[in-house]
Formats: structure tokens, C-alpha cells, sequence
């Protein structure tokens, strides 16, 4: 049998009590009301016997005062024709408050048909009685000798009217008096059935929290339980326990629970099988330095096994030449906190091996975790790379720039004069032969930008000075193209190398002027702030695309207006970013297509 749902077990636990509780409420209010309606029975009964005995009584009394007043002391009161006056109005106001209680009894509401005809019995006997005093009273006031003629007659019929008035007094006495007995037995009664309805009550609430206790227990507390225990095995990565099989939401999220396991599992295998295959060596060391776990590539780097290698201190296997920059760089990657790229060697059976280890410290496990490249084959380019590199300097340059001072020579007609299509044929090879020179030239110095190898001869130098001289550079290009030249700025002493900055704004005004059209102008400012110096180079060109600005500044890049007309090198951008980087400076471009390009150069100022 399928379990109820999860929504459905919390609206159990929550409506099941809330039902209890409003039926105890409404039983409990049933059974305060019937009592209620006892005790008030009880006090009506009380009252209606108290008022009918005080009646009763008092108009008893009455008769016997009015029936006595003459026949008392008749002497004294026989020389009197008539009562006083005071005792006249005296007995007016008895007879008055014996109509108002016989009217009260008399308009009492009764709902029981027997009693209710008994207080009419009694109401009459009780008028019968005050219509007798009155008429006693009445033959009274006419004088004694009037009175002791027919004072037996109205005494006689008094007399009946109160006897009657007192049987029918005990009537309504007896039976409400039998009523208030009734109700007290039945109030006792219902104290009895409440005392038993609460404790059935306080036990039935005992039994229901023991089964709710239950039931939350079976069905939410060990479920959570069990999922809770799975979730830690999931982090410990250990054996979950079996699906819960009772059909809820918590059985689903059991299974959600395993196939997690599962694709976590697999993921793991892959990745694991990732790690162990791979070419480059992976592994974790101590901060003492020594290897805490490798993959099977260790036995390719240090022709150790990876279980072997777990306790041995790296620094063992690096070479003796390469030990105090690997010491070094180990202990900055450590105190860093960041990742960091280290390169030396380590030894091999058959010699060294150029390796770069690529880092990153974890503070909470303490591990150095390392990602290591066996660089040989760069190394190998590298060599390569700079072996062209002398070659160019050394084979082609030189021949090149002898050519140069031949065709130079051969244009001045210092061998003699050569006719105009000659003279057209050596002008192009010379321009040629020119473009050649500046391309050796500018691959040259970005060989040695890019690898360092180019020592900065920083001294004071004025910025209006150095902008001139890359002006006098660039001139006969401005004046080819007839383009107006703008210059503004301060005069502000930068400390840095001027053959380099001369070049760098050479490199950026001719830049400049290959895009700028004939008549165009082209602005260069530089200002001072805070904590740099900004020179700017603006030129009204047709602007830069903004897919084209990111890579701008890369080598051999250009844009496809360059490229199809077959002009620059694509390294006059790239050598300025150099330039910058070898000053700690940055380089920046503005630019908006078909407004031109704004080429910004930020350059710190000194400390102190």
C-alpha cells in the first residue's frame, strides 16, 4: 500500500490535533452549557419558592393584623366611628406591595405546563386573599358599630381565602421543590460526566501524541535520518545505504540521492582516468616540498613509479644549477596564496629536463597542487627561433643593407648615367629593399622585447623633446600626405629610456599616418596626473572595428584594409606594447569607426 504523501503527512500532523482539539472544545461547551442551564433552573426554582413562601407570609400576616386591629382592644377603638387616617393609608401601601409580588409570581415565565397552571391557581387565591382584606378594610373604616354586626362574616371568608392560598402555595412550593431536587441531581450528575469526559480527554490526548510521535518517527524522522546519513556518505564518498522503498517523496529523493552518487562516481572514473593519462605530471606536494600524490607520469619526468614517488622531496630531483630558483619560486607560491608559473630543470637517467610547473597553494588543505609541462620541445622552437633570429642579423641584414648603399650608389649615377626606366626599376627596389630593412629591423627588436634581452637606459627626458624627435622622424611621411601636425602639453620630465620612447611614438605617429587620409591631421598631447604621465596619439583615419581592438596590439595582426593592401608589418603596434610592458607602462586604444583612433599611453611616475 502506497504511503501518503509528504504534503499529506504534515496536513495529518497538523489537522489531526486541530480536530481533537475543536471537538474537546465543542464537547466540553456542551456539557458547561447543560450545566449552566441546571444551576440556572436551580436558582430559578430557589427563587420562585422564596418568593411564594415570603407571599404566602406576608399575606398570612396581613390578614391576621387587619382581622385583630378592633377585635384586639375594642374598647379603646369603640369610641371611634372611623380608623385614623395614618392607619388607612398604612394599610393601602401593605395591600399596594401585596398586589405587586402576586403581579411579579403572576408574570413569571414558566415554561413547565403544570407548574405554570399551579402559579395561576396561586396568583388567584392570592387576589382572592388582597379582595377580601380590602373589603375587611373597607367595613372597618365604617366604624365599630357597623363592624361588630358583620366582622364574623368577613372574617369567616378571609380565613377560606387564606387557607386556599396556602394549599395552593405548598403546590407550587412541593412541585418546584421537586424540580430544583431534579436539576441538582442532574447538575451533580454532570460535574460527575464532566470529571470522567476529562480525563477520557487528557488520556485520549496522551494516546493521540504517542501515535503522532510514532508516526512522525516512522514516517519523517527516520526517513530524514536515512537521508541525511546518505548525504554525509556522499561527501566521505563511502557506500550509501539501500533506496528507501515506501513510495513517498522521501524515496525519490533517495533515489535522486543515488543516481547522484552514481554520475559523481563516473565523473570521478573519468576524471580520474583523465589525470592518469594525460602527458603532463599532476600531482600535490607538502610545504616541506615533498610529494604527497602523482599520476603514472611521474615515471616519465623522474623514472619513479607514482606510489614510489609519495615521500620524497622534490627538490631531490631538480637540477643542482636549477635548485635555488625552484627553492625560491616553491616558497612564493606558498606565501603568495595565488597561482604561479615556475620553470627548471630536473634530472632523468639520460640528462636534464626543461619542465615549467604551473601552481596554485590551497591554505585549507596545505597542499601545493602542480600541474607540470615537459617543455623540451619549446625549448627546442625556442632555440630554433633564435637561431633565425642570428641568422637574420647576421646573414641577411648585412647583405641586405650592402644592396641598399649599391642601388643607392647606382641611383646617383655615381656608375655613370642609366636611362629613366632604369632609374624608375632601382627607386622600386630601393623602396623595396627599405620595407625588407624595416621588417629585419622591427623583428629584431621584437625578439628582444619579447625575451628580455634588451637593456632600458632610463634617464631624464622631456616629453616635448621626445614627441619632436619622433616628429623629425616621421616628417617626410607628414609631408607627403600633406597632413597637418597638432601638439599640446606641458613640459613634464619623464624618467625613462628616450631611444625607446622616441621609437614607441614613432611607431604610433606612423601608425598614424598610414591610416590618416592626405589633408587629414593628426593631434598629440600628453598631460600629467597623480601618478602618471598620459601622451596620446589621435589621428581622423577611418577608425577600428571593435573585434579588430582587442587583438590590436598582438603580433602580425593588422586590419583588412592593411592586409589587402599588402602594407606594414603587422609589428610596429606590437613592439610599442612591449615597450610599455618594459616600462610598467600601459597602451590603450579609442577608437570609433569612420572618427578615427585614439591611441593612449600611460606611463607611471616615479616613487619618491
Amino acid at each position: 500500500m502506497k504511503k501518503m504523501s509528504l504534503e499529506q503527512r504534515g496536513a495529518l500532523l497538523v489537522l489531526f490535533p486541530m480536530v481533537c482539539q475543536i471537538v474537546f472544545v465543542l464537547l466540553l461547551t456542551a456539557q458547561l452549557l447543560s450545566i449552566h442551564a441546571n444551576i440556572s433552573r436551580q436558582s430559578q426554582s430557589c427563587d420562585l419558592i422564596t418568593k411564594t413562601i415570603s407571599l404566602n407570609a406576608y399575606a398570612v400576616n396581613l390578614g391576621r393584623m387587619n382581622r385583630m386591629h378592633w377585635s384586639a382592644n375594642p374598647l379603646q377603638s369603640g369610641s371611634q366611628e372611623q380608623l385614623p387616617l395614618t392607619g388607612v393609608t398604612s394599610d393601602n401601601k401593605r395591600f399596594a406591595l401585596l398586589g405587586d409580588k402576586i403581579h411579579q409570581i403572576g408574570e413569571r415565565f414558566e415554561p413547565d405546563q403544570v407548574q405554570r397552571h399551579q402559579i395561576a391557581v396561586f396568583t388567584r387565591t392570592g387576589e382572592e386573599v388582597l379582595r377580601r382584606l380590602k373589603e375587611l378594610r373597607y367595613n372597618q373604616e365604617k366604624g365599630w358599630k357597623h363592624w361588630k354586626h358583620v366582622h364574623d362574616r368577613y372574617e369567616i371568608a378571609l380565613v377560606n381565602s387564606c387557607q386556599q392560598m396556602l394549599n395552593a402555595a405548598d403546590n407550587v412550593v412541593e412541585y418546584e421543590e421537586a424540580k430544583r431536587l431534579g436539576s441538582e441531581e442532574a447538575t451533580n450528575s454532570q460535574f460527575e460526566n464532566l470529571n470522567t469526559f476529562l480525563t477520557l480527554a487528557i488520556a485520549v490526548t496522551i494516546v493521540a501524541a504517542f501515535v503522532m510521535a510514532a508516526f512522525y518517527i516512522r514516517d519523517i524522522l527516520i526517513p530524514l535520518k536515512h537521508l541525511r546519513a546518505n548525504c554525509l556518505r556522499i561527501s566521505r564518498q563511502e557506500a550509501l545505504l539501500p533506496v528507501l522503498q515506501d513510495g513517498s517523496e522521501f524515496s525519490q529523493l533517495d533515489e535522486i540521492l543515488h543516481a547522484i552518487r552514481c554520475a559523481t562516481l563516473e565523473e570521478q572514473e573519468r576524471e580520474k582516468s583523465m589525470v592518469e593519462n594525460t602527458n603532463d605530471l599532476i600531482c600535490s606536494l607538502s610545504q616541506e616540498g615533498k610529494f604527497l600524490r602523482a599520476n603514472k607520469s611521474a615515471r616519465e619526468f623522474f623514472g619513479i613509479a607514482p606510489e614510489a614517488i609519495v615521500g620524497e622531496s622534490l627538490f631531490d630531483f631538480v637540477a643542482d644549477e636549477d635548485r635555488a630558483l625552484a627553492e625560491k619560486g616553491f616558497h612564493d607560491a606558498l606565501a603568495e596564496g595565488e597561482s604561479s608559473s615556475l620553470e627548471f630543470r630536473v634530472k632523468q637517467d639520460d640528462g636534464l629536463m626543461h619542465t615549467r610547473w604551473s601552481c596554485l597553494y590551497s591554505s585549507e588543505s596545505k597542499e601545493l597542487f602542480a600541474v607540470v609541462h615537459n617543455i623540451e620541445q619549446e625549448k627546442i622552437v625556442e632555440r630554433l627561433r633564435q637561431d633565425f633570429v642570428d641568422m637574420v642579423s647576421h646573414d641577411l641584414r648585412s647583405p641586405l643593407s650592402s644592396m641598399h648603399v649599391s642601388l643607392d650608389l647606382v641611383g646617383q649615377k655615381a656608375y655613370g648615367e642609366i636611362s629613366k626606366e632604369a632609374e624608375q626599376e632601382v627607386s622600386g627596389a630601393q623602396r623595396n629593399l627599405i620595407r625588407l630593412l624595416d621588417f629585419v629591423n622591427d623583428l629584431l627588436d621584437f625578439q628582444k622585447l619579447k625575451h628580455g634581452t634588451l637593456q632600458l637606459e632610463c634617464d631624464n627626458a622631456h616629453v616635448d623633446s621626445l614627441v619632436q624627435s619622433a616628429l623629425d622622424l616621421v616628417k617626410p611621411a607628414l609631408q607627403a600626405k600633406e597632413i597637418k601636425i597638432e601638439t599640446s602639453g606641458e613640459d613634464i620630465l619623464l624618467f625613462a629610456d628616450p631611444k625607446k620612447m622616441v621609437q614607441l611614438l614613432t611607431n604610433l605617429l606612423a601608425n598614424a599616418i598610414h591610416y590618416t587620409p592626405k589633408n587629414g591631421k593628426i593631434s598629440v598631447a600628453w598631460a600629467r596626473s597623480l601618478d602618471h604621465t598620459e601622451i596620446s596619439v589621435s589621428d581622423t583615419g577611418p577608425g577600428i572595428a571593435e573585434e579588430f581592438r582587442k587583438r590590436i596590439f598582438e603580433a602580425f595582426e593588422q586590419t583588412p584594409e592593411a592586409v589587402s593592401k599588402g602594407e606594414g608589418t603587422g609589428l610596429g603596434l606590437a613592439i610599442c606594447k612591449l615597450i610599455c610592458d618594459a616600462h610598467n607602462a600601459s597602451i590603450f586604444v579609442q577608437s570609433e569607426v569612420g572618427k578615427g583612433s585614439k591611441f593612449i599611453v600611460r606611463i607611471p611616475s616615479p616613487k619618491g
